[in-house]
């Protein structure tokens, strides 16, 4: 008898472990695509496009960049000095130097 109640008791609890490990798996496997608008190091201002989660953190995103280095030539990367606005991918950003300047961006 303790037996059958130990396999039951197993057998409901496997299923509800198994969706629980696929759902973290998702929201890992859950990126969003941004685009920022960034000043580096020599004053040059470029789009960069990131891949990042969870997508309601684009504030957060923005304090993350700050400080980073790019890589602007073979060999050479650059510190984000300034990171002006990051929008997600299929959206506009809201100055037109950096609309204009994502227009230029090749991807």
């Amino acid at each position: 008898m303790k037996q059958l109640l130990w396999v039951l008791g197993i057998s409901l609890l496997l299923p509800l472990t198994v969706q629980a490990q696929q759902s973290k798996a998702n929201d890992k496997a859950q990126l969003y695509s941004y685009k920022c608008h960034l000043t580096l190091a020599d004053k040059r201002e470029v789009i960069r496009d990131y891949r990042r989660q969870p997508k309601n953190q684009n504030g957060n995103l923005q304090r993350l960049l700050q400080g980073e280095q790019v890589a602007v030539e073979k060999g050479k990367r650059l510190a984000i000095t300034k990171v002006h606005e990051c929008v997600e991918r299929d959206a506009d950003f809201s100055k037109a130097t950096a609309r204009e300047l994502d227009r230029n961006t090749l991807r």
